[in-house]
């Protein structure tokens, strides 16, 4: 019966799809939009604006789902077009000051914001937004007051009740924060959020066991919530359960392969298991989908240094990878960048003669001679040494011995 209503559900989606109708797709995009399968729903509203070029719904659900996956660039021509058909629409430019907000321009957003107040006083979406400026600002006593004036008007708010718990929680007023979450609980007890918020907060306070009980209470309520997976990773990693990490971190992988959190968590876990050669396989596997997340980099680094013996080939393959990125620091000129990616090849694989030779000739350019110096003897001394090199350590000694 599950398999037909499965085989059902398809044959409606290509029937669908093979007449064009916009508002069926658009409909079927707001699906994907709920589920936060992005790129789907994009693609659904991309057909029905084929069909029908002014279709207002499929503009707005377009600028939504890129500002949801941080385009903030795409998202702000998207919600242009919806203006047009529909100018001064409260809900368009309360989503336009966001996106805003997203692109740093925070005057601009500033004056949307206020605008819609003026034509529409009651408007929480917009209190939302001069509330998020003023965290942006740094301004979290503002923040709050703009908040609570929200929940004044409007007491059940999601997430004027979340955001006040947070902010409580970061001023240091923990009996606040938890008398928000409760009310949120009261009134929202079956939305996953709640729930998430709930655990993140409980987890900040220590509470590990009401943390792994609420996150997991999340997860009941939709299973595929991945921010709450991660946070159960994090929970029981403080637990030191570390194979059940394992297997969460797993779960999310499966489920997205790019997710670089998940591989950090991972190799963090396996690195405490003792599985240090497994941990690697898994920071290389997750760099390989992520190569430019450097806090697992970082830390993939630091086991190759604490565990693998100078001589293990592995070191110079990873010490490689800074040393090709500082050679394009420095065809760009920029030399402090070039530095430190020499640096952190070197301390992978200190042996490595043309790296430090390169590390050394842009220390000459920033104008010291003697560290120059230092490291031609440095190659000098492991039998690895040039005509070129022994020229320079020739002259240069010279030139300094005459400074001294």
């Amino acid at each position: 019966m599950k398999r037909q209503g499965c085989i059902a559900g398809f044959f409606l989606m290509i029937s669908i799809l093979l007449h064009a109708d916009p508002v069926s797709l658009v409909a079927l995009a707001r699906n994907h939009q709920a589920d936060e399968n992005w790129f789907t729903a994009i693609e659904n509203y991309q057909e029905a604006l084929r069909e029908n070029p002014s279709f207002l719904l499929a503009w707005h659900g377009m600028a939504e789902c890129f500002y949801a996956l941080g385009e903030y660039d795409q998202a702000l021509s998207h919600v242009d077009e919806a203006l047009r058909l529909r100018k001064d629409d409260p809900e368009l430019m309360n989503l336009k000051g966001f996106i805003s907000i997203g692109r740093g321009e925070i005057a601009e957003a500033s004056a949307l914001f206020s605008k819609v107040l003026s034509a529409w006083p009651n408007d929480i979406e917009a209190r939302f937004g001069l509330a998020e400026i003023e965290l942006h600002t740094g301004r979290i006593s503002s923040a709050s007051g703009l908040y609570r004036e929200a929940l004044a008007r409007n007491p059940d708010n999601r997430k004027a009740l979340l955001s006040l718990a947070l902010l409580s929680q970061e001023s240091g007023n923990r009996a606040a924060a938890r008398d928000y979450l409760e009310k949120a609980l009261q009134y929202h007890g079956e939305n996953p959020q709640v729930f998430y918020f709930a655990a993140y907060i409980a987890i900040l306070d220590g509470r590990t066991d009401e943390a792994e009980r609420q996150v997991r209470r999340a997860l009941s309520l939709k299973n595929n919530y991945d921010e709450a997976r991660e946070l159960l990773a994090v929970i029981l990693y403080r637990s030191r359960r570390y194979s059940e990490v394992i297997s969460v971190c797993d779960e999310r992988i499966a489920d997205k392969r790019n997710r670089s959190s998940a591989w950090y968590m991972k190799t963090l876990a396996l690195e405490k298991l003792g599985a240090r050669e497994d941990a690697l396989v898994s920071a290389r596997t997750g760099l390989e989908v992520a190569p430019e997340d450097d806090i697992l980099r970082s830390l993939t680094e630091m086991i190759i240094i604490d565990g693998l013996p100078f001589e293990d080939s592995r070191r110079r393959v990873w010490s490689a990878w800074h040393g090709e990125r500082a050679k394009l620091f420095e065809q760009k000129n920029l030399s402090d960048q070039a530095l430190y990616e020499y640096r952190r090849a070197l301390k992978l694989y200190p042996d490595d003669a043309e790296i430090r030779y390169s590390y050394a000739r842009v220390l000459l350019s920033r104008g010291y001679p003697a560290q120059f110096y230092s490291q031609l003897e440095f190659i000098q001394s492991l039998g690895k040494s040039t005509t070129t090199i022994n020229d320079a350590l020739e002259s240069y000694g010279r030139l300094l011995s005459t400074s001294v």
